[in-house]
């Protein structure tokens, strides 16, 4: 695994999945934290150009091997995007969403919660599934902390450890938003078109901040002087620097603290990534059982106990072969927890423990057998960088 940290020389654009026509529409959005298909077109891209060309890379088959073409993906997968201190050596994640914190009160005076799910055996609600609620052990009055967790407190939340995770609540800002004024211009004749004014949502990191992105490497196609290449709406300028030995131990941190937490045969599953789901909100592993979402997890059998979930985020794409935008379709947001337990398990025996450690930053598609037949599908989201989880106790 390489770890690249991907800085931009200007500003960042990455346009939400609403459909923009100027002149119909005046702001054209930005989203954020960016989608990983974003990443992982641009670095095919860069791949192709810096060893080849648009048209002759489908003659070298172990570049195309890499790469794909415009039918297939190939070998590349990619890890993020999270956000990177440079000089600090600290990722940033994207928080939890079952971190609550009291609301209406200074941020420094905030006790901070971690919700997990109770017992609602006499609760009515029209799911139809038999779920626990997620809710906290008092009831006072308490809002989302949404925001990004630095891996130091990331390792509190895991550990459950509130007194700690509450001094890391009170996040710097790692970026700002800048709006530009652009204006239409007819490609035919070159001038302007009237009455096509438009702002675009710009995207700045505060200084040394910029992208965290893994990407297998057994071909060492980035060990190049050619650090250059261009990201996002607008196609900005970018370069990238290989910090893999500054963010291995931080990783191999966070996977070992995920693995001391575990306990009673429970479970949850934090995605650190966007995933797409053909069940809509929950993964298509587990199915209906007398009113319980249960499935097969690896040797294990699972039951859903709860969930808590982020507003589903809109993504689309841009396929550059066919020069038209992708279909657009909703994922699960990064952030949301599922809470597990598992039926089968022997609590006098560790190895669900340790076959769950090895899951922390690999994706939830990991779980779905080579006989389904969406497989290719999940494989292609899985390679782009969606659905990429870590493992917690509760």
């Amino acid at each position: 695994m390489k770890w690249l940290f991907i800085k931009s020389l200007d500003t960042f654009f990455f346009r939400d999945g609403k459909p923009f026509w100027r002149g119909d529409e005046t702001i054209s959005d930005s989203i954020f934290p960016p989608s990983p298909r974003t990443f992982y077109g641009s670095l095919r891209s860069y791949i192709i150009l810096n060893n080849s060309n648009l048209i002759d890379y489908r003659n070298d088959a172990k570049l195309k091997s890499i790469v794909g073409d415009e039918n297939s993906f190939g070998d590349l997968e990619i890890y993020g995007p999270f956000i990177y201190d440079y000089y600090f050596n600290n990722i940033y994640f994207k928080s939890p969403r079952d971190i609550f914190v009291e609301k209406n009160l200074w941020m420094k005076n905030r006790n901070c919660f971690i919700l997990k799910p109770k017992d609602s055996e006499n609760v009515n609600y029209n799911l139809d599934y038999k779920l626990d609620l997620v809710l906290p052990e008092n009831i006072i009055e308490i809002e989302e902390y949404d925001d990004f967790l630095k891996d130091n407190f990331l390792i509190s939340y895991i550990n459950n450890d509130t007194d700690n995770l509450r001094n890391g609540l009170n996040s710097k800002n790692l970026y700002e938003f800048e709006y530009k004024v652009g204006i239409s211009i007819d490609k035919t004749t070159g001038t302007v078109e009237e009455s096509k004014i438009y702002t675009t949502k710009h995207l700045r990191f505060k200084e040394n901040f910029g992208f965290l992105i893994g990407v297998n490497n057994e071909e060492n196609y980035f060990e190049t002087k050619e650090n250059i290449f261009r990201l996002g709406g607008e196609t900005r300028i970018v370069y990238f620097e290989d910090v893999t030995e500054k963010i291995n131990q931080i990783i191999e941190n966070i996977k070992n603290i995920s693995f001391n937490s575990l306990n009673n045969n429970k479970f949850k599953i934090i995605l650190l990534t966007p995933a797409l789901f053909k069940n809509g909100w929950y993964p298509d592993f587990l199915k209906n059982e007398s009113n319980e979402l249960i499935g097969d997890f690896l040797s294990y059998k699972i039951k859903l106990k709860g969930c808590i979930l982020g507003k589903p985020k809109s993504i689309g794409g841009f396929d550059l072969y066919k020069k038209s935008p992708k279909s657009i379709s909703k994922y699960v947001p990064e952030g949301s927890v599922y809470y597990f337990e598992i039926i089968n398990a022997d609590n006098n025996n560790n190895n669900w423990k340790e076959i769950l450690k090895n899951l922390n930053f690999k994706t939830i598609y990991e779980f779905y057998n080579k006989d389904n037949k969406d497989y290719i599908f999940l494989e292609n989201l899985k390679k782009e960088g969606f659905g990429q989880i870590l493992i917690g106790g509760w």
